[in-house]
């Protein structure tokens, strides 16, 4: 014998656990979540400086205008202006080779920048055949620095290569340890530097590459033209 199942009662439906309504963000959550990110913004602005929220503004507050320099500085002007005055042909050729490079050079370092104004110019004077290139661009530039020496250690006065400074301009020198003379110094750059602006005068040849408080004048002056 055998029981029939067709007679017996049907089983019990399975039970579930209840469901429990999902809960919806209201309005005052949002805001406090709103809040809350605004917090961490301000934290992180402290943690690196309350300019980490004002940068554009003060970028779109400098000076954005092309630059342009001075046709002379002190007894030096440019350098294709004086050749051309020479009169001869060769001398207009290479007065345009001057302005060419000098436009090229300019188009690099605003590259090198990343855009901003820029702008290169040869320098030159007939009196003692002494030039150096101007460099400016619209933006800070890093103070230049050298390698430390210890002078002594090698029976030196002064290190070989330092900087000096003359009224917010930094000179980079090399001292001649073969030389006594005014010549012994040999001025490798010279820089001024803000947050808009970096005018620099380097590759000095004559004798005003001898004499950094000259080169540090000039800097000055180009730096009151362009400023």
């Amino acid at each position: 014998m055998y029981e029939s199942t067709s007679a017996a009662d049907p089983p019990p439906p399975p039970e579930y656990p209840p469901t429990v309504p999902h809960r919806v963000q209201g309005r005052g959550s949002l805001l406090v979540g709103i809040a809350g990110l605004i917090l961490g913004l301000l934290l992180g602005a402290t943690a690196v400086g309350v300019p980490w929220l004002v940068s554009r503004g003060d970028e779109s507050s400098r000076p954005a205008g092309p630059l342009s320099v001075p046709e002379r500085l002190g007894d030096f002007v440019h350098r294709d202006i004086a050749v051309a005055q020479t009169g001869g042909s060769a001398d207009a050729e290479q007065a345009a080779q001057f302005v060419k490079a000098d436009r090229k050079s300019s188009e690099w370092l605003s590259e090198a920048y990343g855009g901003v104004p820029a702008v290169v110019q040869g320098f030159t004077t007939s009196s003692d055949n002494s030039s150096f290139q101007l460099s400016a661009v619209r933006t800070l530039s890093p103070k230049p620095f050298v390698f430390y020496e210890d002078p002594k250690s090698i029976g030196l006065e002064k290190p070989q290569n330092e900087v000096v400074s003359f009224h917010g301009v930094d000179c980079v020198i090399y001292n001649s340890p073969t030389e006594s003379s005014d010549e012994s110094v040999y001025v490798l750059s010279c820089q001024r530097t803000s947050t808009a602006l970096t005018v620099q005068i380097r590759d000095l040849n004559g004798d005003v590459g001898h004499d950094p408080h000259q080169v540090a004048d000039l800097v000055d002056e180009a730096w009151d033209a362009l400023a």
